[in-house]
């Protein structure tokens, strides 16, 4: 009986780490890899997304804009008149003066004054001059 008192028991004190890497020593690795490939996969994930949000169409309308050296005021205006009539894309502003034209007889239609109106006469002109080189030259422009 004094044989089996003095067998020591496991030493616990070793950790963890010790106790994984004495089972199986490439564990270690293992979870290494692991890590490195979510790490990887991550990064790529947020490449793609950035790299998505860059081809969108609101970033075409502010590179025409930048472009067009208009003020980011402007430019402001301009998306929240492309929202509230329902243009697909933004930049079809600076493409399609026949567009600008119906949005800018829609909006002075309805301005609430004499002094709105001159204001969004003056803001349009100003817009078509930046984006189509006139401000459009047609009879409505005499009066």
């Amino acid at each position: 009986m004094s044989l089996l008192a003095q067998v020591a028991p496991p030493d616990i004190s070793r950790g963890l780490d010790n106790y994984l890497s004495a089972r199986n020593p490439n564990l270690v690795w293992y979870a290494v890899a692991a890590l490195t490939g979510i790490l990887v996969l991550v990064l790529i994930w947020q490449i793609t997304v950035v790299a998505r949000a860059r081809r969108g169409p609101r970033l075409l309308f502010y590179d025409l804009a930048a472009l067009h050296g208009l003020p980011r005021r402007v430019q402001q205006r301009l998306l929240h008149l492309a929202r509230a009539h329902r243009v697909a894309d933004p930049a079809f502003l600076f493409v399609c003066p026949e567009l600008v034209r119906r949005i800018e007889s829609l909006e002075v239609a309805n301005a609430a004054s004499h002094r709105e109106r001159d204001r969004l006469k003056d803001f349009f002109a100003r817009f078509q001059d930046a984006a189509f080189g006139s401000s459009g030259g047609g009879a409505d422009q005499s009066s």
